[in-house]
């Protein structure tokens, strides 16, 4: 059976960005809702009221790492104590703007971290992991 996407989270403080990245995913019809967060620690409040309820939680959350306030690495850090039945059902991708190699390396090393995507989000990575998505089993 295929999946497709209900709910996307994107998370990164630039408004710009968000509002980009919101319209290419709109138009390969992504996920039903995409909804962005310009603080994590928000996000993360979100996320931690709805981890016990399969309904409200996102199936992809597309991250980034460089953030005042609350940056991508304490959202990792709070973010992977969820309960694993959440962990395994939400895909977190890291998007940012950091070539830094030993950044990719830190963030491929959380278990809860599907994929290191480089900005700007590119149609045909989003093309990829939306058919990857929707080729899992339910």
């Amino acid at each position: 059976m295929k999946r497709t996407l209900r709910r996307v989270y994107l998370i990164d403080d630039d408004p710009t960005f968000n509002f980009i990245t919101k319209l290419l995913l709109k138009k390969i019809s992504f996920a039903d809702e995409i909804i962005d967060f310009m603080d994590a620690s928000e996000a993360l409040a979100r996320l931690q009221n709805t981890a016990s309820d399969p309904q409200g939680m996102p199936d992809l959350i597309f991250l980034d790492l460089n953030m005042p306030g609350m940056d991508g690495w304490d959202f990792l850090d709070v973010y992977k104590t969820l309960p694993a039945t959440f962990l395994q059902q939400c895909k977190l991708y890291i998007l940012t703007s950091s070539i830094d190699p030993s950044d990719k390396s830190k963030s491929l090393s959380y278990q809860c971290v599907t994929d290191f995507i480089t900005k700007p989000l590119a149609l045909d990575k989003v093309t990829k992991i939306k058919e990857e998505f929707s080729s899992m089993i339910a």
